[in-house]
């Protein structure tokens, strides 16, 4: 691996040497998509790595991140580099031999290549199951780290700056012709995954699994290309349309939402899967992807949210959702908080809350949850089990809501309750205490007292009752359907999408992402401006 200060030092001294390693890199990349036959794997890896390592080092200075925008000449005339290096790094991630597999016949051109029936993985809208490989998924595992690489010139790049999400915005649009494919296989590849595979115990110690990787920035390529502006800005060519978005907001056949949703919730609820032999089951640490995602999706696809609301698999990925914002409330270590920790506990309860706050907005949400969920679930909370302590406690202290309810407002009564009082800088009068009774919520605990005290009072009168327990079982039985007032209407608070927690989440994601890249590290020691690392 190149030292960051070796690289620096070659920014500075000879810019123009950089250039033209950069260049010649994307020369042999190019020439490998033009002669896929010809294709030397260890050649492509290592430009690819040496992209991956240059690059950010290149979007700390404000002047190199327009290097790569620079047009160069190509068989379409002057094209930037930027938009020859993701079409070159698209058809790679579909390139026969060496990202897929399956394909009989020698390909002399990948740009003439029909890539739908080249899906990584069956799901979303491909039934059939794939050719696969360690060796396949560790070539898409690099290049997906290196567009990857090229998407994050916005954590570099000023808020202000209009023109941060360009490599996005180029990669996800009409200019790509491989959006549908690829977008296909990321999602499918993330929902079909089972970290636990056969369930044997401990079987993740004894085979390599060369998935996980590959699904891990496959997430992370997936939850960055659906990220847009509000509204979103188009670069100087005109690309504002997000044909990522487009297409996860046009999924809408059952059976696709149905594995969308069991996947996540498969692997939302990893954790939860404790059996009696000690770390017996894999783990995986992708959780806070898998919360973004599951937000873009409820976000830019609402037949998606009120499918998960309609079934009562809302309750499988309630939670996990609940189980993860607890966790991360009683574990200030976790997720590396020593160089981020603000985003690894506060971030993963406020991605947590907002999931819930998005579902709860619906009515359905609260009519499914009156199921009762019957599963073992490793959170340390109470079991709720009614309220009849609540309402024994209320009819013992009786007499402080009748004081309440007849608290006087008249004007001797106050000059009365202040006579000895030092302080009279403000004294309320008659009418602002009246005003303030008439909000009092006390109807309802009135009307309470009103029916169940005369009952209380009489069976404990009748069968000589002293024992608390018995007027609790008696609470515990009884019903005020029909007695209590109607309830006034409910206030449902509803999620509004706005710049601010935009780029909340923008930060959140961006900051995951650089946490879960530093084993080799991508943007480590680099001269973040999205966040702050500490």
């Amino acid at each position: 691996m190149i030292p960051a200060d070796d690289i620096r030092k070659l920014r500075e001294d000879s810019p123009k040497n950089l250039a033209t390693l950069c260049y010649k890199t994307l020369e042999k990349l190019q020439h490998a998509r033009d002669h896929p036959n010809e294709l030397s794997e260890r050649k492509v890896i290592n430009c690819i790595r040496l992209l991956t390592r240059l690059m950010p080092y290149m979007f700390e200075d404000a002047e190199w991140r327009g290097y790569y925008w620079a047009s160069i000449p190509t068989g379409d005339g002057q094209v930037p580099m930027a938009s020859v290096l993701l079409s070159i790094l698209g058809d790679l991630l579909f390139c026969p031999g060496f990202t897929v597999g399956g394909v009989k016949e020698k390909v002399n051109d990948l740009s003439s290549l029909e890539t739908c029936e080249l899906i990584w993985e069956a799901g979303v809208g491909f039934a059939n199951k794939p050719v696969s490989s360690a060796q396949l998924d560790q070539n898409r595992t690099e290049v997906l780290k290196l567009l990857l690489t090229c998407f994050s010139e916005v954590i570099y790049a000023p808020v202000t700056d209009e023109s941060r999400l360009r490599w996005v915005s180029r990669f996800t649009s009409a200019e790509n012709r491989h959006v549908l494919p690829l977008f296909t296989s990321l999602l499918n590849v993330v929902c079909a995954y089972n970290p636990v595979g056969l369930g044997l115990p401990y079987n993740y110690l004894l085979f390599n699994d060369y998935r996980e990787p590959l699904v891990e920035v496959a997430l992370q390529v997936l939850i960055v290309c659906l990220d847009k502006d509000s509204p979103p800005q188009a670069d100087e060519s005109g690309h504002s349309d997000n044909y990522f978005i487009n297409y996860l907001g046009r999924i809408h056949r059952e059976e696709d939402f149905d594995f969308m949703l069991k996947g996540m919730t498969r692997l939302l609820s990893n954790p939860l899967q404790s059996t009696y032999l000690p770390n017996s089951a894999k783990k995986i640490n992708f959780h806070q992807e898998l919360l973004v995602l599951l937000w873009k999706c409820c976000e830019y696809n609402q037949k998606f949210m009120f499918y998960v609301l309609k079934t009562s698999d809302v309750l499988e990925i309630l939670v996990p959702i609940l189980y993860h914002i607890t966790e991360s409330r009683n574990d200030p270590s976790e997720f590396l908080a020593v160089l981020y920790k603000i985003l690894a506990r506060v971030g993963l309860i406020h991605m947590g809350v907002f999931l819930v706050l998005l579902l709860s907005g619906e009515r359905n949400f609260g009519v499914r949850l009156n199921k009762p969920y019957i599963a073992k679930a490793a959170i340390d909370i109470q079991a709720f089990t009614g309220n009849s302590n609540l309402i024994y406690t209320i009819i013992r202290k009786r007499q402080v809501f009748y004081q309440l309810a007849n608290l006087p407002t008249d004007a001797a009564s106050i000059s009365k309750s202040l006579s000895g009082r030092k302080g009279k800088d403000w004294v309320p009068t008659a009418e602002w205490a009246d005003q303030w009774k008439s909000k009092l919520p006390l109807q309802t605990i009135m009307r309470l007292l009103q029916v169940l005290v005369p009952q209380v009072e009489k069976i404990c009168i009748d069968k000589g009752l002293t024992d608390e327990s018995e007027i609790l079982k008696f609470l515990q039985h009884g019903t005020l359907v029909g007695l209590l007032p109607v309830p006034h209407p409910i206030l449902v608070r509803k999620y509004q999408a706005n710049a601010g927690t935009n780029h909340w989440f923008r930060t959140y994601m961006w900051g995951v992402i650089y946490l879960r890249n530093t084993d080799p590290p991508i943007w480590y020691d680099t001269e973040v401006k999205l966040f702050e690392i500490q």
